[in-house]
């Protein structure tokens, strides 16, 4: 495949799945206004990559919005605010209770529950240590149980379907 068909085949994956790249990006995120930008970014770094695919373009785009939303929480300058919760139903409460979390448990949990991403791979990523990671973890698995009270698979398997099954509709 060609560098310019490549980029194309990324732009339409971007403009495709659209709103799964912005529910991943103000998952991690607290400042919501700053993820279409995070989005465009993400976007001409991926369609500036070479030598993606075999069916892994998906995976390759969403792995840059999570780099980068990343790096954003680590420098941004907007402090999160509180927020509330008030339910236990449907994506925009399981959205909203993630976002409760402490930055680390949030990273640690998206990657590791959500993503599914490995041990090392979400350590690298955040920039803590493999048993950090696991800390975060089983801190959020505990607070999302008690938060949601349906337990944290719940929310795992909602996020899931959202995110990482391509015929299912947002929303």
């Amino acid at each position: 495949m060609h560098r310019q068909d490549q980029s194309e085949d990324i732009g339409r994956i971007f403009d495709a799945q659209h709103q799964r790249f912005l529910l991943a990006a103000t998952s991690l995120l607290s400042c919501e206004n700053c993820a279409e930008g995070l989005l465009q970014q993400a976007s001409l770094q991926v369609t500036q990559a070479t030598c993606i695919s075999g069916g892994f373009e998906y995976s390759f785009a969403m792995r840059a919005v999570v780099r980068l939303a990343i790096a954003h929480m680590q420098h941004c300058p907007r402090p999160e605010k509180g927020r509330s919760h008030g339910g236990r139903n449907g994506l925009a409460d399981a959205r909203l209770l993630l976002q409760l979390l402490p930055w680390p448990e949030r990273a640690a949990y998206f990657l590791r529950e959500i993503l599914g991403y490995s041990r090392r791979d979400s350590s690298l990523l955040i920039g803590m240590s493999d048993a950090q990671v696991d800390q975060m973890l089983a801190i959020a698995r505990r607070r999302i149980a008690s938060f949601w009270g349906a337990g944290p698979d719940a929310l795992k398997i909602l996020y899931r379907r959202e995110l990482l099954e391509p015929n299912t509709a947002l929303t």
